[in-house]
């Protein structure tokens, strides 16, 4: 059976959800960006099954889009193809002289890359993938990925070329199969409270997996840095005391278990790993006061616990340096971010502008942090980042919801190689995920479904 090819539009602007196959939207400034230019072609496979074909469907559009979410390659249309893919080899005619495709064509195009895919089928769903990515300029193959798949969950494949990919392009190793934390509140009905819990899902949302559930809610989830364990916090009533608390749970996403960490009385919230996964920082509420301590990580509630001094009260939502050397936190009233030096007490006020600032994250590479900020004379949240010496302000969101009014964008949280920062908005009316480049000038919504989210963190 003759290898032939899915055909698909693919648009640079305008392209598909990996997760949900609903429509994305890219939001561009006018700050240009250096991107390589590249041309992914359908697959070509011999799959004559119409749902094996719909799978097939699904990983082209998902190659597709993890190219895009890079940051690092602009995706030619496949209305611009000067060539019919549907009668070419995923070889150049040097190798194929037949059929093969002609480096002429995509080099008319200035396309710097050139993606040739296929899927031979072997039995059933299963088939042998191969990803072929050519440099035009050089004419030369420049990434060749092999694997056995079964094409109705073969996305880890493509999340594993993505990889390989981003490391030949950046020389930084890739995201696409890190996790991400984060609070779903439940799709709204009426006369219905919403419930919030703490799920893990796929860097692309998909995949969710709920690690709490129940009508109380939960919130401020974090990884540690071993990527092993989810720290949140959330209500837990005492039986032996009949009281209801905020505590602070550790759950292991080996074991798939959960462990009551801090429940003294009162608000235990904002827990955040050290990098030695030896101690965590935590929001502890203390004589009617919100202040951070540090929290050595064992079994027993009466583990003795250090304040950590020098800080502004009330002080909440502590993360801590990629060294383990510093802290930011939101503090004093209205909320503002500041950064201590916990060696030596050192403690500088680091944000000045607006009326509101909060959720700081450090960058995994110590360089940047990014925070909720609420402006000046505004009514709605954006997403900031500064150095840690309190310079280089810049705002990196700027999202309007369908009516023209500005949207709330909250919770930053930086992908491992500091590349790209995750947050929350509700630019299409309720909370979904979305990504930005670090000029701020290219962002992507990258959830489509019925959840709101809230507070999301990226896995290291």
């Amino acid at each position: 059976m003759p290898i032939r090819n899915t055909l698909l539009t693919a648009l640079v602007i305008c392209f598909t959800s990996p997760a949900f196959g609903k429509q994305i939207r890219s939001h561009v400034g006018q700050a240009q960006v250096s991107t390589s230019l590249i041309a992914a072609a359908p697959f070509n496979h011999n799959f004559s099954n119409k749902r094996a074909q719909t799978y097939i469907n699904g990983l082209y559009i998902k190659l597709q889009n993890n190219l895009l979410f890079s940051g690092l390659v602009s995706v030619l249309s496949q209305q611009a193809f000067q060539e019919n893919t549907l009668a070419k080899s995923i070889y150049p005619k040097s190798k194929d002289p037949v059929s093969g495709f002609s480096f002429e064509s995509w080099s008319n195009l200035n396309a710097d890359f050139l993606v040739r895919s296929q899927i031979v089928q072997k039995k059933g769903f299963k088939g042998d993938l191969q990803i072929v990515v050519y440099n035009v300029k050089s004419r030369q193959e420049w990434l060749n990925y092999k694997a056995e798949i079964n094409i109705t969950k073969a996305h880890w494949a493509i999340n594993r070329f993505s990889n390989h990919f981003y490391k030949r392009l950046s020389g930084k190793k890739g995201f696409y199969e890190t996790k991400v934390t984060a609070v779903l509140g439940s799709p709204r009905r009426k006369g219905q409270t919403q419930r919030k819990n703490v799920y893990i899902m796929n860097w692309d949302g998909s995949e969710k997996q709920a690690i709490t559930k129940g009508a109380y809610p939960h919130f401020s989830p974090t990884w540690s840095y071993d990527k092993r364990y989810v720290a949140y916090s959330g209500y837990y009533y005492h039986k032996k005391n009949k009281q209801l608390n905020i505590d602070i749970f550790i759950y292991d996403t080996k074991k798939r278990k959960t462990q009551l960490f801090s429940y003294r009385k009162g608000i235990n919230s904002s827990p955040a790993f050290f990098p030695d996964g030896k101690n965590m920082l935590a929001s502890l509420e203390t004589w009617g006061r919100r202040q951070i301590f540090k929290l050595p990580i064992g079994s027993s509630n009466s583990r003795k616990i250090y304040r950590i001094d020098g800080i502004i009260p009330p002080a909440i939502e502590p993360d801590i340096s990629p060294n383990g050397t510093q802290m930011v936190y939101s503090g004093s009233n209205p909320p503002r971010v500041y950064i201590l030096n916990l060696a030596t007490g050192k403690h500088k006020r680091l944000t000045h502008a607006g009326r509101y600032n909060s959720s700081p994250k450090w960058s995994p590479t110590g360089n940047l942090i990014a925070f909720s900020g609420y402006p000046d004379n505004s009514d709605h949240f954006e997403i900031y980042t500064i150095t840690p010496n309190g310079k280089n302000l810049k705002k990196i969101t700027n999202l309007r919801k369908a009516s023209g009014r500005a949207a709330q964008s909250e919770h930053p949280s930086f992908s491992p190689d500091g590349q790209l920062i995750l947050f929350t908005s509700n630019a299409a009316g309720k909370n979904q995920l979305h990504i930005s480049n670090l000029r701020g000038n290219i962002i992507r919504r990258l959830t489509f479904d019925n959840y709101e989210y809230f507070m999301p963190e990226w896995s290291p």
